[in-house]
Parts: structure tokens; sequence; C-alpha cells
């Protein structure tokens, strides 16, 4: 996930998007895109 979704992406991210993740991910890796998000002003 993280090797498709990279802080590029974030930074053409808005503050009123919404990132939408239909895959498997581990609740560990959640928390880190969460942060990432955070981190970037995203959602």
């Amino acid at each position: 996930m993280a090797a498709v979704f990279d802080e590029a992406v974030l930074a053409e991210a808005g503050p009123d998007a919404v990132h939408v993740s239909m895959s498997t991910i581990s609740v560990e890796a959640g928390r880190a895109l969460t942060e990432r998000h955070r981190a970037a002003g995203v959602g």
C-alpha cells in the first residue's frame, strides 16, 4: 500500500480529501496511514 500511496499523492490531496481503502491491511498499517494523512494535513 505504501509503495502505491506515496508522499506525492498526499501532497496533491486537499484537507477535504477522503481516502477509502478497500484492501486488507493490518491495524498497524492503518494507523501508520492515518498518521501520514494527519502529518500531511489530509482528511
